[in-house]
């Protein structure tokens, strides 16, 4: 009998057989402990967070809607500006031969004379008087700032008397209008805005306000006694402009000798004077509960 022999393995002894089921992936070991979650926030935090966050948008949306208002009131005086000016020449142009005033030169009646120290009283007094039909005196206006609280200096009184050398605040000279129930707006303007501040006035004028500029000239003074006369700047009623004329209307209570009823100047002089208070006006009409109270008395003395 042949036997066959057995055929020599191609595989060396040596060499190790590995079968799928046998392959294990190694699996590296954590280093460290694990990290912490993140905390959420807590009611509190996240409540703080909406409100800081509101806070923000409510402060840009007010900053917005000031400058759109801003923007709005800027074209709204050059659109009037522009009106104003129109205004005149088509005055000129159909109405040569016609005046063209802004005002009421017989506003004149309402005077009060003082000096330097208390010329913002005494255009107050001016003022009340023709607004609200009142009757009030130099002596009626000084014994009422010489009584009243200052809001201008706290501490003190509006006005300590003619016979100091004290000096009248325009923001206490305003809040007397205002305590006779004038509603009142004060603006001022640099000096590359003259024609925007002439056209104010003459808007202010058309619109029938009362009109109190800052303007620099020659003064008295308010102390007794005292007779010196130098030139500073001062508070004077604007009663009217004649345009084809070139006058400017002034009741100056604070005029040396008392000659400042119904003072002229010409226009030129005017804005000269005015822009050394830097073009300084305030503007005086009747609040409308006063304006209300006023038509119910007329009313019922009817």
């Amino acid at each position: 009998m042949v036997q066959l022999k057995a055929k020599r393995s191609l595989i060396p002894e040596s060499t190790a057989v590995t079968r799928e089921s046998d392959i294990v992936a190694a699996v590296p070991a954590k280093q460290g402990s694990a990290k912490r979650a993140a905390a959420l926030p807590t009611p509190t935090q996240l409540q703080q967070s909406i409100t800081v966050g509101l806070d923000a948008a409510r402060r840009s949306l007010d900053e917005l809607r000031e400058k759109i208002q801003t923007l709005v009131q800027n074209q709204i005086v050059g659109f009037r500006d522009n009106l104003v000016t129109l205004r005149i020449d088509l005055d000129r142009l159909f109405h040569p031969n016609r005046q063209i005033i802004y005002g009421n030169v017989a506003n004149s009646q309402y005077w009060a004379a003082g000096g330097a120290q208390t010329s913002g009283l005494m255009a107050a007094a001016m003022v009340i008087s023709k607004l609200t039909g009142q009757t009030v005196t130099a002596q009626d206006i000084i014994a009422e700032a010489t009584s009243t609280d200052s809001v201008a200096q706290p501490g003190r009184k509006m006005y300590l008397g003619t016979a100091t050398n004290d000096w009248v605040w325009a923001l206490d000279s305003v809040q007397l209008m205002e305590t006779h129930g004038l509603k009142v707006s004060t603006v001022y303007y640099s000096k590359s805005q003259q024609q925007r501040a002439w056209n104010g006035l003459l808007a202010g004028l058309s619109d029938g306000k009362s009109v109190i500029v800052s303007i620099s000239g020659d003064v008295r003074s308010a102390i007794d006694g005292n007779t010196a006369v130098w030139n500073t700047e001062h508070q004077a009623v604007l009663l009217g402009i004649n345009i084809s004329k070139n006058l400017v209307y002034l009741n100056d209570g604070a005029y040396p000798g008392g000659g400042g009823q119904n003072l002229t100047m010409s226009i030129d002089d005017f804005l000269d004077a005015w822009q050394a208070g830097r073009y300084t006006a305030i503007f005086a009409e009747l609040a409308p509960a006063t304006a209300q109270a006023i038509a119910s008395e007329e009313s019922l003395a009817a």
